[in-house]
């Protein structure tokens, strides 16, 4: 909700809570709204809406919203219909104020005041460019469609429902029949419909791919052969150094080298390039080995399987115009 519309909602219900009381039955001792309710529930109702009215004004919104939907279910008045409306706009609950204030008019003004009436209509017309519209239809037996993966719509039917506006998806499932994801972006007091049929599942539906691209698992592969390889040379090359190491010492240190000597025939230089390529060795087999594995198991997993493919659409609903995008999906 724009801010500033959110401040003229907030100071109307400000200003009007107090006065929301069930009216008088205006001469009729059994209104619609009062038959078959016992005057023991109308005084608890009347209790509960007073509370309610005391916590609302206390800026305690969640429990005066408890408080209400206590009173209503005593005596479903108009009259306290419209303060759950009040306060579930306070707590910014558009949607469900706007279910609300349908059955706070159900009756027109008969049972509330005038000036209670008045800010009912007004509520209708802020609330009706915050909300939008969803129509959902199909007529398959067995199908069920999700809207937003979470309201389920079994079929066949037409179901509209009151949304925020934005982006939502609608799915379409059934047995053997090919699933269906539609896309839909609601604009604020705009109605979108939205018609789901699922086709059977064919072999126009089926298709075979692998999960990555082929080159991709050979890769790592190939990866992991480069390293090994490099293993094995750094390998073969510390081996050689230590055979020199030991060819020298053997020749020159027949009874033992001192550090200096050592050092002065280069041997030390020498065992420092063994651990070095040892070193450089054991870590490319290390590595290499376990990108073999890993390749050779993505190589597997990437063997071509069967997909059934899903039709897509996205639908765009404005004042004046309707942009339906269609895709494929996998």
């Amino acid at each position: 909700m724009p801010e500033r519309l959110l401040r003229i909602v907030h100071a109307l219900v400000a200003l009007a809570a107090i006065s929301v009381m069930p009216p008088p039955a205006h001469g009729d001792s059994d209104p619609p709204w009062g038959r078959g309710v016992s005057a023991a529930d109308k005084a608890a109702a009347q209790r509960l809406l007073e509370e309610g009215n005391q916590q609302f004004l206390a800026n305690r919104h969640k429990e005066a919203l408890a408080t209400y939907e206590a009173a209503v279910a005593r005596w479903d008045h108009p009259a306290i219909r419209f303060n759950i409306v009040r306060t579930q706009v306070a707590l910014d609950k558009l949607i469900e104020a706007y279910d609300n204030l349908e059955k706070a008019l159900a009756y027109g003004a008969a049972p509330l005041e005038d000036a209670v009436y008045a800010e009912a209509l007004n509520y209708r017309r802020l609330l009706a460019r915050q909300v939008a519209e969803l129509e959902v239809h199909c007529d398959q037996p067995g199908v069920e469609l999700k809207i937003d993966g979470d309201l389920r719509v079994p079929c066949p039917a037409v179901r509209k429902v009151r949304m925020p506006p934005g982006k939502h998806v609608v799915t379409g499932t059934g047995p053997a029949l090919t699933t269906v994801a539609r896309d839909v972006v609601l604009e604020p007091g705009a109605l979108a419909t939205v018609e789901i049929h699922l086709e059977p599942i064919g072999t126009a539906n089926l298709v075979t791919r692998p999960r990555w691209a082929r080159w991709k698992p050979w890769a790592v592969v190939a990866g992991g052969v480069v390293l090994t390889g490099v293993g094995g040379v750094f390998n073969h090359v510390a081996r050689r150094d230590a055979d020199e190491v030991d060819r020298r010492s053997r020749i020159s240190c027949t009874m033992g080298c001192t550090d200096e000597v050592y050092r002065d025939l280069g041997l030390a230089d020498l065992e420092s390039r063994v651990r070095r390529s040892n070193a450089i060795s054991l870590t490319a087999l290390a590595v290499g080995t376990v990108t073999l594995l890993v390749g050779g198991a993505l190589v597997v997993a990437n063997r071509p399987r069967l997909y059934v493919r899903e039709t897509s659409a996205s639908v765009n609903v404005e004042d004046h115009a309707i942009r339906v995008a269609l895709g494929v999906r996998f």
